[in-house]
């Protein structure tokens, strides 16, 4: 027994520790997908750069718009790097991790567009992504300049204005400084979550000595909004920063500025009937403070572009205080809207209505606007104060609180309405929508994505879930109109008392490579009647809470056609071993499919299955006809030691090709195997002797290097000054000797310097080791300017 018990421990053990080539890992998809467009909207009438950021989407992807009044380029070919504020190192990790890439592209909005939302998505032969907001504004627009992180560069801006930004890098900071006049309050409003950024915003109102302001901070969703009355005419900074440690490109953000005099407001005309109610509410309160009112009237405003509609056209009104017991309750009629506020932390609101036997009537009660700070509670209660129905409490992505009853008989019954945090919390930002209507029976039917791929010759699938009210339990018919050509579905049924169906979708092998916009219909008959409803697919431009800048849904479905693949990659997933700072040349592999004999581009993958280490993937070309490649592959000397067993990396590859319809069109996939590399100790480390130089302006410094040698490497090298801005010499490169340890180089510093901080300048040695690996190795070296006396 206990021989049989270690040779099953030692089994075991073989098991764990075999390398992770024999443990299989989840490959990571390559369907395409966006993570954000910066910036994040544009004023009527203008023409704007975006950069467009997006995971394996290859060169040729459209653009595309949904909405009126923007047009944009047509095709992403430009792809820009954007290095953002350099971060310190971390230990790396063993967890799946994106390295988006940014295009350029330009959008124009006419000048007849109307301010609010349009959408727009990715669609190449690799297929579409979701759809995200992009924001038509009515304010001047201002694209923050780096670098504006102090207070010393701060970009200056004139209210009003829409600002917009970028949190790139775990040290940016973004600053905008204007001026207000005394007695004017300022509302600033962000918006990141509601259009999808991962950005957690720190927003601050600063003095002119950078001391932080005491101004009262709302929220919509998780975007913040600040509200300061001003004493006197100042200059003021405006601070945003992320309240993690993370940041980069897709942590974009629009931030609206605007200055009200204390005491007005200025309305659009196009006010919705719930802000118009609102807005009637707050106007007759005597007791609203100014800087509740301008907080509560930011998030109206903001909501208007995207107004929430109505689920029905009930009539509308708004609550008159006192209503705070059961002897004050005003009458509302059934089917009715109500717009209310718990002024205070103890206030709750009564209504009476009048119901009749057997009548089934359905509340549903939440925040207004969308993602204020209400939390409200329902009860419905006898006309005596008893209770006749359990608390409904705010659910669901909506955070909606929500009661269906049947009355027994004749009579008056109370509803009250009260936020769950009743007794600590209360003011002018919480506010609530109440829908009171007749509980009938009905659906709605929900998607959780707005966006579905189907590859010719095969079929995929989509989840159709369902919302049942008023006690309706009966079977629901789905089917899809506006399919792709090519693309059909058959329609399925959600049987009686289920929640989800699901539809499939098929391509025929030839089927075009194209995108449409579908719908999902659902049919049911209750009675002698037929309802129709239509399906809300949920897209990205969402936070958290479920909170968009516009509605988080629409009926449209994105369908997009994606071409069957042209080739394969491949590689030995086996342990190779390479130097830290040199370049390992792995031999890569393509299977050409269907007839396919033109180039194809290796790069970096965007998506790979744990933390890169610094690990650079350059670009190589498998030329017409040929199926082998080298993929070069740089080890930093900065790679972390025995934290990581081996670098598992991801190359993918893209390719051009004309269709069956002649069109010219781009694929991209992801290699089958791991490039597996297990790193070694460098061979040749350049450093400098002494870290930083003082200097003059005009000056010639000597900037003196070392080169500490290992006996695995003694050759020549070839040592260059990077481009930096100021600096410059008379040769490109300084030729190092065999053998040789010690390097001098003179460096001419300019007769003039602008203000700020100047990059360390940077050295770069490269050699070749005898079995003709490349090696690389760099050092800075930092430069203080003194006054020219």
């Amino acid at each position: 027994m206990r021989l049989s018990l270690s040779l099953l421990s030692v089994v075991l053990l073989a098991v764990l520790t075999l390398p992770g080539s024999a443990i299989a890992q989840p490959k990571p998809g390559y369907l395409p997908s966006s993570t954000h467009i910066f910036p994040a909207g544009a004023q009527r009438g203008t023409s704007v750069d975006v950069l467009v950021g997006a995971e394996c989407t290859p060169p040729g992807t459209e653009l595309l718009f949904h909405g009126q009044g923007v047009k944009s380029s047509l095709k992403l070919e430009r792809e820009v790097v954007n290095v953002g504020e350099p971060s310190p190192r971390r230990v790396p990790t063993i967890t799946p991790i994106t390295y988006p890439r940014e295009w350029q592209a330009n959008v124009s909005v006419t000048d007849a567009a109307e301010p609010g939302v349009v959408y727009w998505r990715l669609h190449s032969a690799q297929g579409g992504t979701g759809s995200r907001p992009f924001i038509i504004g009515d304010l001047p627009e201002f694209i923050e300049t780096e670098p504006n992180s102090t207070l010393a560069n701060a970009d200056e801006v004139a209210l009003p204005v829409t600002v917009n930004g970028q949190i790139n890098g775990e040290r940016d900071l973004d600053c905008f400084r204007f001026r207000v006049s005394p007695g004017e309050i300022i509302a600033c409003e962000v918006v990141a979550g509601r259009i999808g950024s991962p950005l957690d915003p720190v927003v601050e109102l600063l003095d002119e000595d950078g001391a932080r302001l005491p101004a009262r901070q709302f929220h919509i969703g998780t975007d913040p909004v600040l509200v300061l009355p001003t004493t006197e005419s100042a200059e003021y900074t405006l601070r945003v920063s992320n309240v993690t440690f993370r940041g980069d490109p897709a942590f974009v953000y629009r931030i609206n500025l605007r200055s009200f005099p204390a005491g007005s407001l200025q309305p659009p005309a196009d006010l919705t009937p719930g802000n118009a109610a609102q807005l009637a509410l707050l106007t007759a309160d005597k007791a609203s403070s100014a800087t509740g009112v301008v907080g509560l009237w930011t998030a109206m405003t903001s909501a208007r572009p995207a107004t929430e509609p109505d689920t029905a056209p009930h009539p509308t009104a708004s609550e008159h205080e006192p209503n705070d017991d059961i002897t004050s309750a005003e009458r509302l009629a059934v089917p009715s809207v109500l717009y209310g506020r718990f002024a205070a932390a103890d206030d709750r609101d009564f209504v009476r209505l009048k119901v009749a036997k057997g009548q089934r009537i359905r509340l549903a009660c939440k925040a207004w606007p969308s993602g204020t700070s209400t939390l409200p509670t329902l009860q419905i209660l006898k006309a005596d104060g008893t209770s006749l129905s359990s608390i409904g409490r705010a659910t669901g992505s909506d955070l909606a609180a929500r009661l269906t009853w049947t009355s027994r008989e004749d009579q008056d019954v109370l509803v009250k309405v009260q936020d769950l945090s009743f007794g600590s919390r209360g003011g002018t930002e919480f506010t609530y929508r109440l829908l009171v209507e007749d509980d009938a029976p009905d659906f709605g039917l929900t998607v959780a994505a707005d966006s579905l791929v189907v590859t010719q010759g095969k079929t995929s699938k989509v989840t159709v879930a369902v919302n049942r009210l008023g006690g309706f339990k009966d079977a629901i018919v789905l089917s899809v109109t506006g399919l792709p050509d090519g693309v059909t579905a058959e329609p399925v049924t959600i049987p009686s008392g289920k929640s989800q169906a699901t539809l499939q979708l098929e391509a025929v092998d030839d089927a075009s490579v194209q995108n449409s916009i579908a719908t999902i219909h659902g049919v049911a008959k209750v009675g002698e009647e037929t309802l129709e409803r239509i399906a809300q697919c949920r897209h990205l431009g969402v936070d958290s809470e479920g909170v968009s800048i516009g509605s988080p849904s629409s009926e449209r479905l994105y369908v997009s056609v994606q071409h069957k693949p042209l080739f394969r990659l491949f590689c030995s997933e086996a342990y190779l071993y390479a130097h830290r700072g040199s370049v390992f040349e792995y031999e890569m592999e393509v299977e050409r499919l269907n007839g396919f004999d033109g180039p194809i581009f290796l790069q970096r993958g965007d998506r790979q299955n744990r933390d890169m280490d610094g690990v650079e993937i350059w670009d190589a070309t498998v030329k017409s006809g040929e199926s082998n490649v080298i993929l070069p592959i740089y080890l930093p000397e900065t790679m972390s030691i025995n934290v990581q067993s081996q670098t598992q990396l991801y190359s993918q590859a893209w390719a051009r090709f004309k269709d069956s319809a002649g069109n010219e069109q781009t694929v991209l996939v992801l290699s089958e195997k791991r490039n597996m590399l297990r790193s070694m100790p460098t061979v040749v480390k350049l450093t400098a002797m002494n870290r930083t130089l003082t200097a003059s302006p005009g000056e010639t410094m000597t900037c003196r290097l070392l080169l500490q040698r290992t006996s695995n490497f003694p050759g020549p090298m070839q040592l260059v000054l990077l481009h930096n801005e100021w600096f410059r010499r008379d040769s490109e490169s300084v030729s190092v000797a065999a053998g040789q340890t010690e390097i001098s180089i003179p460096v001419q510093v300019p007769d003039s310097l602008p203000a700020g901080d100047l990059s360390p300048l940077q050295f770069r040695a490269t050699g070749t080791m005898p079995d003709g690996t490349h090696i690389i190795t760099q050092a800075e070296i930092d430069i203080d300017i003194t006054a020219d006396e």
